[in-house]
């Protein structure tokens, strides 16, 4: 039966075994190789010399071969490499044991050999067979001591005429050397036990710290909010996804802080408790909230950690309701105040369309500042009607409606109208999306943002753009012309704030009401020189409720 050879790590097993092997080889070349020279500087029988020499030298060709056997099987991973290991510690025994016999028995300067086997057995064995060793070690010594010395040993050969030795000197050699390989063997299985034991714990903690930290990398990899550790000398100690996502950078551990854009380097420097700030991230402008604190190790100061969070869609809903409030207000202003104007309006109205055909019947020239008032008039009540249509809250069951076949409607209408004769559409749609929405709101969006792009581009053309994704449906509109003012940008979907003459401003405030009324928003994509993109938000969630 092999011994089994398992240990708390088979990898460490099998290098202690090829390290043995190595070290075995090397001290039996070197003793044997000390012993040979010195038989060589002794005078001998030259037969007797030569078989020596022919033994040593095989000695040492076969922990090589033993050697390479060892190295091919761990190459290939073969689970026999133990094995063969404690096979060429039997085969060492024996032919030490021959070649005692041959210099000297008990004088032999080879006893020593039976050490190395010792030692090998007791650190890559198990105590069973460590211990199997050293007594096999020893009575395989004492056997070839014994005979030889009285002489039952003489047909296989010796050096030269060897006297036998008297009892108690016998016995005294026997003693010395015996206690030895004992006293060797007991303390290579106690040191190779402790050897094992702080390997194990060894392996144990380092398993431990592995454990922990995938756990820190999970963590950090599952934090939402962006970490990053960087030393003093700015090289980044970890960085997680989300950190490199809101920066829209590629960064790893061993990266220099360079990577990095500027404001992350500023930061630092600033070392904010609280800083909240608008970030441009691609085409979109994130609000991000940035602390910074020192690294401190074993309360020294290694570096910093910068903790950034995204409070874009926390921005976004204080801002929607700062929009609330105000248009509560404005409900409650209009409400108060719509009917005590168009009452005196609709009389002013029906007063003057009584005296407009004798007014001008006496001075035609007056049915010009007649079409004044009455246009202002009809300004007057679109602006109230707008302004009621704003502040109110009623909302239409939704329902089923295809918003590609929408969007070709508006176009085809636009297309056919005459005072848009250059108009041009570039649809890039699906062949059908169907979303859950109040009828007239979606149209009434759909129409605000492609005729202010017609409007703010004639003659060039429009791009309407449907992208669906997993929780939203993303309509982008976007026009050639000359782009909005940056000082309006933020303003846009405010009530009373227009880019045209005769706005009356309430167009987007109103298609931006409806969008928040069913979940979704009106974005401005991007504005400059080369034209703008209006993005209008519908939500899968609203859609399919």
């Amino acid at each position: 039966m092999s011994p089994d050879f398992s240990h708390p790590e088979p990898k460490s097993a099998t290098q202690r075994i090829l390290f043995l092997c190595i070290l075995k080889f090397a001290l039996i070349t070197l003793i044997v190789a000390a012993a040979a020279f010195t038989f060589w500087l002794t005078p001998r029988q030259h037969t007797t010399g030569t078989l020596i020499h022919r033994i040593v030298i095989g000695l040492v060709v076969f922990e090589y071969l033993i050697l390479l056997a060892i190295l091919a099987l761990l190459q290939w991973k073969s689970p026999h490499a133990p094995r063969v290991f404690f096979l060429s510690i039997f085969a060492d025994i024996v032919l030490t044991s021959f070649l005692v016999h041959l210099t000297g028995h008990a004088s032999s300067p080879y006893v020593v050999l039976y050490m190395i086997g010792i030692i090998s057995a007791a650190v890559a064995m198990p105590l069973t067979w460590a211990t199997f060793v050293t007594l096999l070690s020893i009575g395989m010594y004492l056997f070839i001591t014994i005979a030889g010395n009285a002489g039952l040993l003489d047909w296989i050969g010796h050096i030269g005429h060897l006297q036998p030795l008297n009892p108690s000197e016998l016995a005294s050699r026997l003693g010395i050397h015996g206690s030895a390989m004992a006293a060797v063997s007991v303390l290579s299985i106690t040191l190779a036990r402790h050897i094992l034991r702080v390997e194990a714990e060894g392996i144990d903690q380092t398993r431990q710290i592995r454990i922990l930290f995938n756990r820190h990398q999970d963590i950090l990899r599952s934090l939402s909010d962006g970490v990053l550790c960087v030393s003093r000398d700015g090289c980044i100690l970890d960085v997680n996804p989300a950190f490199c996502r809101m920066l829209g950078v590629d960064a790893r551990m061993g990266d220099s802080l360079d990577s990095f854009p500027s404001p992350v380097s500023d930061w630092i420097r600033q070392k904010p408790e609280f800083l909240r700030t608008p970030y441009s991230c691609g085409e979109n402008t994130l609000e991000l909230e940035v602390s910074v604190q020192d690294l401190l190790v074993e309360n020294r100061h290694e570096g910093f950690i910068v903790v950034v969070r995204d409070r874009s869609e926390q921005a976004q809903l204080e801002r929607d309701l700062v929009r609330k409030e105000r248009l509560a207000a404005l409900g409650r202003l209009t409400a108060s105040i719509a009917h005590e104007i168009r009452n005196p309006l609709t009389s002013i109205a029906g007063s003057l369309e009584l005296l407009r055909p004798a007014v001008v019947k006496s001075i035609p020239e007056n049915q010009e500042l007649f079409d004044i008032v009455f246009r202002e008039i009809r300004r007057l009540n679109d602006l109230i009607k707008g302004l009621r249509q704003y502040t109110s809250e009623r909302r239409r069951p939704p329902q089923d409606v295809d918003l590609v076949e929408t969007i070709r409607e508006i176009t085809r209408l636009y297309e056919t109208d005459p005072k848009y004769p250059d108009v041009a559409f570039h649809l890039e749609t699906p062949e059908t999306c169907v979303v859950r929405y109040d009828p007239d709101g979606l149209r009434q969006v759909l129409l605000n943002l492609i005729l202010n792009a017609i409007q703010a581009s004639p003659g060039k053309p429009v791009t309407i753009r449907i992208t669906p994704n997993d929780s939203e449906i993303l309509v982008d509109v976007e026009d050639e012309g000359p782009g909005i003012a940056p000082e309006l940008q933020e303003k846009i979907f405010e009530p009373f704030v227009s880019t045209k003459q005769s706005g009356t401003g309430l167009g987007l405030a109103i298609a931006g009401q409806i969008a928040m009324a069913h979940g979704g928003r009106l974005q401005l994509v991007r504005s400059d020189a080369s034209g703008t993109c209006m993005r209008f938000v519908i939500m899968r969630e609203i859609e399919k409720a």
